[in-house]
C-alpha cells in the first residue's frame, strides 16, 4: 500500500468491467504521492492461474482501460531496479481527445520479466511442458500526462515508481 512516499487505494471496478476479469486474479490500485503535485500511478496486475488460451495477451486488448485507445507512440525501454539490473517494458503513449497517458506494462512468467509477447508465450509454452506450469502475470503501469508535460517527464516518474515496485513483485508473483 506504500511505495516509496506513494499511498494506495485499491479500486473495483464497475459490474461490466469486473465480468471482463472473468477468473483471473487481479489488483488494481491507484497510488498518489501527496507531497509532490504530480499526477496518480495506476497498477494492474493480473494474475492467470493457468494459460487457457490466450488469455493474458488478450487481457491488454479488450480491457476499457487506456490500452484500447489510439497509441501515438510504442517503443521498448528499460527499468532499472534498486540493484541496478534492468529489465525491458513496454511504452505506449495513448491519447484521446482530451487527454495523453503514459503506459507501461510487460510479463513476469516464473520468475521473468518480458516485454515480448512472443518471448511470454514461449516461455508459458516450455514451462507447462518443463515444469508442468502455465501460469503468468500481466503488469501494467499508466499515469496521465499533464499538460504540456512530455512522455519523458512521466516517463521519469514511473521509472522511479516502477523501480520501487519490482523487488515487491518478486515476493508476490510466482516464481
Amino acid at each position: 500500500m506504500q511505495i516509496d512516499g506513494w499511498s494506495a487505494t485499491d479500486n473495483t471496478p464497475d459490474k461490466q468491467t469486473l465480468s471482463l476479469f472473468g477468473k483471473v486474479e487481479f489488483l488494481l490500485r491507484e497510488y498518489k504521492n501527496a507531497s509532490q503535485p504530480q499526477p496518480r500511478i495506476d497498477l494492474l496486475i493480473e494474475y492467470f492461474p493457468t494459460h487457457a488460451g490466450d488469455a493474458m495477451f488478450d487481457a491488454l486488448r479488450r480491457r476499457p482501460t487506456p490500452m484500447a485507445w489510439p497509441s501515438t507512440s510504442r517503443e521498448v525501454v528499460e527499468i532499472v531496479r534498486p540493484d541496478g539490473t534492468s529489465l525491458p517494458v513496454n511504452r505506449y503513449v495513448v491519447s484521446t481527445i482530451n487527454s495523453r497517458t503514459l503506459v507501461l506494462y510487460w510479463f513476469q512468467v516464473h520468475g521473468r520479466t518480458v516485454a515480448s509477447e512472443r518471448w511470454a508465450k514461449y516461455y508459458l509454452l516450455s514451462d507447462s511442458i518443463r515444469m508442468n506450469r502455465s501460469d503468468g502475470a500481466l503488469v501494467r503501469l499508466n499515469t496521465p500526462m499533464l499538460d504540456g508535460e512530455s512522455a519523458d517527464d512521466a516517463q521519469a516518474r514511473m521509472m522511479k515508481f516502477g523501480s520501487r515496485l519490482l523487488p515487491l513483485l518478486d515476493s508476490y508473483i510466482s516464481r
